[in-house]
């Protein structure tokens, strides 16, 4: 084996293994998030289910999942601290998981080949720009990217599997709803099957699973403080000092309330017509592609198209704390490769842009105080919307090219 491929796979794994021990530990001392799926999971064990959602603003007893995810958790929370380091190991799975389909997606989208040097190149790129990322999800053990790993699996199954592919899906959104928002995709591509079981298994893993459980009285009334905690989750948060226009959320939402508030005497107002707009540019951006049919359609621009989907969750939803930009990891990936590889210098551009915004505005580079600054004035933000920028309006060209051709 080349001294190369042997240099370029060490470092990848010692960057891999950097990750683990560093995440392991966290995971073992913090784990914020844990303490909180460890109580709620008790409390069933217990027999004291109907207090899932008794104390919301509390920083332990606080949960605002579903009493199916829960139950699900249960087996880590009997296993006492064992429990975290085999949650952990379901965690680091899960990341390998997005390394694995974000590196294949942009090879096959680029239509390059590649060595394996370069393979290891890339991938140890990948994991330094999604570093942050993943770091805050072990830091705080926080299910985003189990959820995400749950999504790809779903579309690596649509065609095959299409009720396997609906199951998974439906125990993302079980187990917190904002995976719903993939849905979408499918719909975009006609996945009916995969829709249907979707939408049924997530009824009878939210509603159906605490009415089993706990009788239909109880079962009601779980399922009813559940999407209460969800409708009122702005106010909930307020209690605890987590508000939706805080530093810490780098998506549409925080950055429009943070600069409206700056610019306007009425953020909300504002906020609506922002996301109005942008969500108007969403439907349109799609909507072509949805009157194409299926079989009309190369595998290689639905693909594209799911890798924008994954992109929008965090930008749209208001909640999504650092760790969900491993959401935009395939997207990065892609970039990567058409930096590297191809050495496109627009895309050459966007990762350094990206690199410099985003993952070297952390606290640990610059301190805390300037990361705030930044955050607030939204500078991280500039860096993903850069990113996610580039590849749209390069996708938006090849379309109206596709469309010439015709």
């Amino acid at each position: 084996m080349p001294k190369t491929i042997v240099k370029s796979y060490g470092f990848y794994l010692f960057l891999l293994s950097i990750l683990f021990v560093t995440g392991a530990f966290h995971a073992y001392r913090h784990g914020i998030d844990y303490e909180g799926y460890e109580f709620a999971s008790l409390r069933l064990w217990n027999g004291t289910a109907t207090a899932l959602y008794d104390d919301p603003s509390d920083p332990v007893r606080s949960f605002y999942y579903s009493y199916f995810f829960a139950f699900a958790f249960l087996p880590f929370a009997l296993l006492g601290k064992a429990g975290r380091f085999f949650f952990f190991c379901l965690f680091f799975a899960s990341y390998l998981k997005v390394l694995h389909f974000s590196f294949s997606a942009a090879i096959r989208l680029s239509r390059v080949q590649v060595e394996k040097t370069m393979k290891y190149v890339i991938l140890s790129g990948l994991v330094l720009l999604t570093t942050y990322a993943i770091n805050d999800a072990f830091f705080n053990l926080n299910i985003g990217v189990l959820l995400l790993a749950l999504i790809l699996f779903a579309y690596d199954f649509r065609e095959k599997k299409p009720v396997l592919s609906g199951v998974l899906l439906a125990l993302a959104i079980s187990f917190k709803m904002y995976p719903a928002m993939i849905l979408g995709f499918f719909i975009w591509e006609w996945r009916w099957k995969v829709l249907l079981t979707s939408v049924l298994a997530s009824v009878v893993f939210v509603v159906g699973l605490p009415i089993f459980f706990n009788g239909f009285e109880n079962g009601m009334l779980l399922t009813s403080k559940y999407f209460y905690v969800l409708g009122h989750i702005e106010e909930i948060w307020s209690q605890r000092g987590w508000h939706f226009d805080g530093h810490v959320f780098q998506n549409i939402t925080g950055t429009t309330l943070r600069y409206a508030s700056l610019l306007s005497g009425n953020p909300k107002l504002v906020l609506n017509w922002v996301v109005g707009i942008c969500a108007g540019f969403v439907i349109l951006f799609y909507f072509r592609g949805f009157l194409t049919p299926r079989t009309q359609r190369s595998k290689e621009y639905c693909e594209q198209m799911f890798i924008f989907a994954l992109a929008l969750v965090p930008l749209f939803i208001p909640t999504s704390w650092y760790n969900l930009a491993l959401f935009y990891s395939p997207l990065i990936a892609l970039t990567l490769v058409r930096a590297i590889v191809i050495r496109d210098r627009v895309s050459q551009v966007a990762i350094a842009v990206y690199s410099i915004l985003y993952c070297l505005t952390t606290p640990d580079l610059v301190t805390r105080p300037i990361n705030e600054k930044l955050c607030f004035f939204s500078i991280p933000f500039v860096g993903i919307a850069f990113l996610v920028g580039e590849s749209l309006f390069r996708e938006i060209s090849a379309s109206q090219r596709r469309s010439s051709n015709v």
